[in-house]
């Protein structure tokens, strides 16, 4: 038993990834079962279904490994964040194409799928609205320290065109 009041408790840092990596699951799982996606289907829809959620996991574990202590980790931490939103959209779009080609599936097994995508995109779309620049640098102080090593660059190239 935590030490934590319920009503004090917090999503964990890494629930964006532990929600992709169990969408990845839920997506793979169901996709090998013949009695909820038949054969014929499985080539066509069951792999692209299973490449976005294998492209969701990737790009979220890709976004956390970026640290945004950097104007570029920021912007590439943004990106993958991004591009794992797009990933969420592109398998409801793949489960959506697998209703309307009329095969009989049953959608009450994708329930549980649906509730994660609609958690995942929540989390990863806060996330990547509050992914801000880390650091005690001040923008003014970032952008004189790149003044600084752009003068120190052009200093040695200087230097090296006049050998």
């Amino acid at each position: 038993m935590s030490g934590v009041f319920q009503r004090n408790r917090d999503m964990s840092k890494l629930e964006w990834v532990n929600t992709a990596r169990e969408i990845r699951h839920e997506v793979d799982s169901l996709a090998r079962s013949e009695k909820i996606i038949p054969k014929a289907a499985r080539f066509t829809h069951a792999t692209r279904l299973c490449d976005h959620a294998a492209a969701l996991a990737y790009d979220v574990r890709r976004a956390y490994n970026r640290y945004p202590n950097t104007p570029q980790g920021v912007i590439d931490r943004k990106r993958y964040f991004q591009e794992a939103i797009d990933d969420c959209w592109f398998i409801v779009e793949d489960l959506q194409n697998l209703k309307d080609e009329g095969y009989p599936i049953n959608l009450n097994r994708f329930d549980r799928v649906a509730e994660l995508l609609d958690m995942e995109l929540r989390i990863l779309t806060s996330w990547k609205r509050n992914t801000k620049l880390t650091g005690k640098a001040t923008l003014e102080q970032r952008i004189e320290q790149k003044r600084l090593e752009l003068a120190s660059l052009e200093d040695l190239a200087d230097t090296q065109e006049t050998r």
